[in-house]
């Protein structure tokens, strides 16, 4: 049924109908690229391309990702849009994976405020690149022309036009909404970009590692392996082949792709940490009969640039050539200085988020470091059993696990229970959304700022006094696909932006 002429919703400004586009921001390798030079892409929507990634060789994915090597994000999707084709095109939407997206891009497009006029675009960005650079580009695509910011400057890229997103949606302002690492990369925009600000109405940032995650930093220990990292399903098994089962593979892999790198924590994060009664990095001497345990306690991306054998383990590996070891040193240092500048900024007043809990998460991690020496026999004559041992402080013979002990170095996702200042170490557990840890996707604000999506009926938004919502059992990849009481959250946020500011 109409609504009455005369019925007026919050943010439908009914006196003067506003245009602001919508600009969604998606997560690390959510954007389609293609790479000319090598004749290759990076296609998550076709299946048959994720298979051959999973297929390649890591020197092969190095040489590929190389950040400084051409992309160019997609323009036309993998298949036909079944509606308004051509406009979604010309407003990004064929550049990002549809199967994370599109439900999220279809019900924004769906959604009506009244008299206000809301286009939906899609900003893909070339996710290989420092975090810093594309958030500069970002503020010239959107706004046209040259824009610079930390350092960088950036010319329109001229896929929305010559005149850059806004004059492209013959809007005046826009409204960001980001997934994962798009907020990092808005947030950088933002940061950098004043004249960006002037025309961003608001922003949501939707499952945030706002100061890092601690996934990468153990899977740069352990390499990808089930159950952490998915389970016997066919796109686990290839996304695990994708990064590779050896941390050497995923080290090489990413030691010339700067942008995920910048996904691992920071030393806000292991402050937070620290404060909540963890720490982030605890490990144990096996010289020391493993006991006690300690604790980094500062200074993390210091720890971090030192090798896999370091206490704890850093990730510069150090089976890996002299020049990968220098490239990812290169990387570590990318990290210091792109969170010592984004550091815990936000849009002041502008800005909202939301965040997952209850998914089991790397939150901390903790290694039963082995031995510096050990000694390796062989025992059978036909199937030969490779037997690992070590010679432990009392005496005793312990036999090590090659994979468990030596190759992942000790790593414990559930390390029992063992006397610790502050607290003994939690590991892998419900503390997230199961690649973003709570205290990362929580970092932006206060608790007092933040309210239980869980205990909020449909509706019963106070974005006034809540800046940021926590979402029980909200997985991190699909989270705008699978929860709709997430998107029924963005949609009344867009809503009370509109008619707010």
């Amino acid at each position: 049924m109409p609504e009455p002429a005369n019925v007026c919703r919050e943010g439908d400004n009914t006196l003067a109908g506003k245009r602001v586009a919508l600009v969604f921001v998606p997560g690390v390798m959510g954007t389609r690229i293609q790479f000319p030079q090598d004749d290759d892409k990076w296609d998550p929507d076709s299946n048959l391309n994720m298979y051959g990634w999973s297929r390649e060789d890591a020197d092969t994915k190095r040489r590929i990702l190389d950040y400084r090597r051409r992309g160019v994000i997609f323009t036309d999707p993998s298949s036909t849009f079944d509606t308004n084709h051509a406009s979604r095109v010309a407003r990004g939407w064929g550049g990002l994976r549809w199967k994370s997206y599109g439900t999220i891009l279809s019900a924004m497009e769906s959604w009506s405020f009244g008299t206000n006029q809301t286009p939906v675009y899609a900003y893909g960005y070339d996710w290989r690149q420092p975090i810093q650079m594309l958030g500069v580009q970002m503020a010239a695509d959107i706004l046209g022309g040259t824009q610079s910011g930390h350092s960088q400057t950036a010319t329109n890229s001229g896929r929305f036009g010559t005149g850059g997103l806004l004059a492209h949606a013959k809007a005046e302002k826009c409204i960001l909404i980001t997934h994962s690492m798009g907020g990092l990369v808005s947030r950088m925009a933002l940061l950098g970009c004043p004249a960006l600000r002037e025309k961003t109405v608001a922003v949501m940032h939707g499952v945030q590692p706002a100061t890092g995650g601690t996934t990468l930093y153990r899977r740069l220990i352990t390499g990808a392996y089930a159950p952490l990292d998915g389970g016997d399903d066919t796109e686990s098994k290839v996304f695990r082949n994708i990064l590779g089962p050896e941390a050497d593979s995923i080290a090489k892999m990413l030691s010339l792709c700067p942008g995920p790198f910048q996904l691992v924590p920071s030393d806000l994060l292991r402050e937070a940490c620290f404060q909540a009664g963890w720490s982030l990095a605890t490990w144990t001497e096996f010289a020391e009969g493993r006991q006690p345990i300690h604790q980094l306690t500062a200074d993390f991306l210091t720890a971090l640039g030192q090798p896999e054998t370091a206490s704890p383990p850093g990730v510069v590996r150090s089976s890996l050539s002299g020049a990968i070891q220098g490239d990812m040193a290169s990387r570590v240092s990318g990290v210091k200085i792109f969170h010592s500048k984004l550091g815990s900024w936000k849009y002041d007043n502008r800005t909202w988020a939301f965040y997952g809990t209850g998914v089991n998460t790397d939150h901390t991690v903790h290694c039963d470091l082995p031995p510096a020496t050990y000694t390796h026999r062989t025992e059978g004559l036909i199937f030969k059993d490779h037997i690992y041992e070590a010679v432990d402080p009392s005496g005793k013979t312990v036999v090590l696990d090659k994979v468990a002990d030596i190759d992942r170095r000790g790593y414990r996702p559930n390390p029992n229970p063992r006397n610790a200042s502050p607290t003994a170490p939690i590991g892998f557990g419900p503390h997230g959304d199961g690649t973003v840890p709570r205290l990362s996707g929580a970092a932006l604000f206060d608790p007092t700022e933040t309210a239980n999506l869980g205990s909020i009926s449909k509706g019963n938004y106070d974005f006034a006094k809540n800046k940021q919502f926590s979402v029980p059992n909200l997985n991190h990849e699909p989270a705008y696909t699978e929860s709709a009481p997430v998107r029924d959250l963005v949609q009344a946020w867009v809503r009370y932006v509109l008619g707010a500011f």
